[in-house]
């Protein structure tokens, strides 16, 4: 199964690391992601946690409507799943207990500028490149009279 190392992806997307954490070998073995919306409401089940998790701007203000102590649970809860990694969109600001809890989960937080919708299509773009099968042949060809 092929995979993409966080480390490449960083590089080649040029994230801006918000917490990088000390599970060396995080990789990305599929091109699905996430946007967490549900998860943000409390509900988890089914919650696709191998996934990249895209946070946007419809994420970020529903996480700002509600009150600091729900916040601190759905943000907990998220980030106790083994996700690969959370990825801000828009130069969002982080909320604070987002720093918190990936310290505690040990988790990846990463920033891009690219509004979501770009950048969604831009990730999957090059995840499905990174991801695609290849097959490599050998052939010789000899001309004879």
């Amino acid at each position: 199964m092929k995979e993409v190392s966080i480390d490449k992806l960083i590089k080649d997307l040029e994230f801006e690391v918000i917490y990088k954490s000390t599970i060396i070998d995080v990789n990305i073995t599929k091109s699905d992601i996430n946007r967490p919306g549900l998860q943000l409401t409390g509900y988890f089940a089914g919650f696709p946690h191998q996934r990249l998790q895209i946070i946007g701007n419809v994420e970020w203000k529903y996480l700002s409507t509600l009150a600091d102590e729900l916040r601190d649970e759905r943000i907990d809860k998220l980030f106790g799943f083994p996700i690969p990694a959370i990825i801000i969109t828009r130069d969002l600001e982080l909320f604070p207990e987002m720093i918190k809890y990936a310290q505690i989960h040990n988790r990846i937080i990463l920033r891009t500028n690219i509004s979501t919708t770009r950048f969604i299509n831009k990730l999957i773009s090059y995840l499905e490149d990174m991801l695609a099968p290849q097959i490599l042949k050998h052939g010789v060809l000899v001309e004879v009279f």
